[in-house]
């Protein structure tokens, strides 16, 4: 779950149907507003809103620049902006794809973590001591398993 703060999830756009675009995929601009629609207890919801991005951008590999095109919200609070940037890091690095380098150096105020599992559960213990050096880099962690959902 995205712990010590609100988090978001992602607001998809139906586009035109001629191509890849008649199916909603998720981008990365759209996830803060997402998130804030979740209530703030509700970290399941929000956490789903990462996972859905995952799953469009391993289902949709076409879709992965508009995915990225828009940058997120300045207003987006950091942690949020944190947990994307995460996501989003350790996909474009997994698959070769350009790092939208306006990310980087986004920082959570204190370590969150992307999971359905409750936060301080020996999982979540053990998902932070693997964690590889992206999740490191922005004090967001995840398993690798988590960059594979379709």
């Amino acid at each position: 779950m995205l712990k010590t703060v609100p988090a978001e999830t992602v607001t998809s756009k139906p586009l035109a149907s001629s191509d890849w675009r008649g199916r909603i995929v998720g981008r990365m601009a759209d996830l803060p507003a997402e998130f804030a629609e979740a209530e703030d207890s509700d970290e399941i919801m929000k956490t789903r809103a990462l996972l859905q991005f995952i799953m469009d951008w391993n289902s949709r590999p076409e879709a992965r620049d508009y995915m990225l095109e828009e940058d997120i919200p300045e207003d987006c609070p950091r942690d949020w902006a944190a947990a994307i940037a995460a996501v989003v890091h350790a996909l474009c690095e997994r698959d070769n794809h350009p790092f939208p380098v306006r990310l980087k150096g986004i920082v959570a105020e204190q370590d969150i973590l992307i999971t359905l599992d409750p936060v301080d559960s020996p999982y979540t213990r053990q998902v932070r001591s693997q964690a590889c050096e992206v999740c490191w880099e922005h004090k967001v962690f995840f398993t690798a398993e988590t960059l594979e959902k379709r």
